[in-house]
C-alpha cells in the first residue's frame, strides 16, 4: 500500500487539488499559465489526439469538460509510468479503478475538486513504478479500501482534503484493526487518541507514509500550516 514518494506531474496535482469550477483557482490557472507551456501542450497533443491540431482551451472544455480532460490527461501520464513514453492517444481503461475510488469516496467530498482522483493517481503510478523497475517481483493492485468506504459513509460533512483523510484512516486500519478503529471513531477518541494507541514503530511509518504522500503531490501547508 505505501509506494514512498513517487515523481508526479506537479502541474497536474495542483489541479486536482485545486476548484476546477469556472469561478476557481484551478480552472483560471488551467486557462491563463498552465494551458500555453510547452510541456503541457506536448501532453495536450497526446490526450487530445482525436482533435487534430485545433485544441484550443474554449473547444476542449467545450468538448470534454475539465472532468473529461482530467481522465485523458491522466490516463496518458499512467501509460507513461508504465511503458516509459507517451501514447499517440489516451486509453481510458487505465482511468477507470481511478473513477471507481473517486465514486467511492464521492458521498464525503467537496465538489469541483478531484482529491480522492488524486489519490487513486498516485497509488497506481506507484504500482506502474514497481512493475516497470521490478518486472519481475508481485505487487498487489488489491488497496483494501472497501472498508474505508464504509465508514466514509458516516461522515456527514463533506471535506476539501479527502485523500488526506483516506489515506490516514486506511493506514490506521491497517495497525489497528477495523474494530477497534469503528470504535475509537464512534466514541470519543480523536486523532491523537488514535495515534496514541499505535506502537512507536507504528506512529513513525504512520508519518512517514504522510510526508512521502505530502511530497508527492506537493502538499507541503498541511506540515506547516497549523489551520489546516
Amino acid at each position: 500500500m505505501n509506494f514512498g514518494y513517487i515523481h508526479l506531474p506537479r502541474e497536474f496535482c495542483f489541479l486536482l487539488k485545486s476548484n476546477m469550477q469556472t469561478s476557481g483557482k484551478g480552472h483560471q490557472y488551467l486557462k491563463k499559465d498552465f494551458w500555453s507551456r510547452p510541456s503541457f501542450q506536448g501532453v495536450l497533443k497526446h490526450a487530445c489526439h482525436d482533435m487534430g491540431s485545433a485544441v484550443s482551451f474554449e473547444r476542449v472544455i467545450n468538448s470534454f469538460g475539465w472532468l473529461g480532460l482530467r481522465d485523458r490527461l491522466a490516463a496518458c501520464y499512467l501509460h507513461h509510468q508504465q511503458f516509459g513514453r507517451f501514447p499517440n492517444a489516451p486509453t481510458l481503461h487505465d482511468v477507470e479503478e481511478l473513477l471507481s475510488f473517486e465514486k467511492n469516496c464521492s458521498i464525503s467530498s467537496l465538489d469541483g475538486h478531484s482529491r480522492s482522483f488524486l489519490l487513486a493517481f498516485y497509488l497506481k503510478m506507484g504500482l506502474f513504478y514497481l512493475k516497470r523497475h521490478y518486472p519481475n517481483e508481485k505487487f498487489s493492485n488489491d488497496w483494501d479500501t472497501v472498508e474505508i468506504c464504509e465508514l466514509l459513509k458516516h461522515n456527514k460533512v463533506k471535506v476539501e482534503r479527502i485523500d488526506w483523510l483516506f489515506l490516514s484512516l486506511l493506514h490506521l486500519k491497517n495497525n489497528l484493526g477495523i474494530e477497534k478503529l469503528k470504535s475509537e471513531i464512534s466514541g470519543t477518541g480523536g486523532h491523537n487518541t488514535l495515534i496514541n494507541s499505535m506502537g512507536q514503530e507504528d506512529r513513525y511509518n504512520y508519518t512517514k507514509t504522510l510526508m512521502e504522500y505530502g511530497a508527492s503531490i506537493g502538499d507541503k501547508d498541511v506540515f506547516i500550516n497549523h489551520e489546516v
